[in-house]
């Protein structure tokens, strides 16, 4: 049996996969979510990180980055550091995010840690 992907002929059977998705409906889905995001927090290059945040994209995993001066907010971001303001209408802001978050459609993956400004 063959199926046509892409526009290219594979056999409908590829190590033991069945060509009709979806695919890697037993976890290993998960897993391999798991480490792409391991794997980001881990790489120096901002190209690699791009495409690998790219890749969780297509696998409906979004990046939580809460950008500077939103209001600190204990559920949906974790507090690891801290930074005095220099304006006072900033404290309990975030001031930088120091490693992203990540969601699914079903479920939060990772909490982003987050710098919050702190009166001085």
């Amino acid at each position: 049996d063959w199926a046509i992907f892409g526009g290219s002929l594979l056999p409908a059977l590829l190590w033991g996969v069945d060509a009709v998705g979806p695919y890697l409906h037993d976890g290993r889905a998960d897993t391999l979510i798991a480490a792409l995001i391991d794997l980001g927090d881990r790489v120096n290059s901002a190209a690699l990180r791009a495409e690998i945040s790219a890749a969780l994209a297509r696998a409906g995993v979004q990046v939580l980055d809460p950008p500077p001066g939103t209001p600190f907010d204990a559920q949906r971001m974790r507090g690891v550091g801290s930074t005095p303001a220099t304006d006072p209408s900033t404290v309990g802001t975030v001031a930088a995010t120091d490693r992203v978050g990540y969601a699914s459609a079903t479920a939060l993956l990772r909490l982003p840690d987050v710098i919050v400004h702190v009166a001085s």
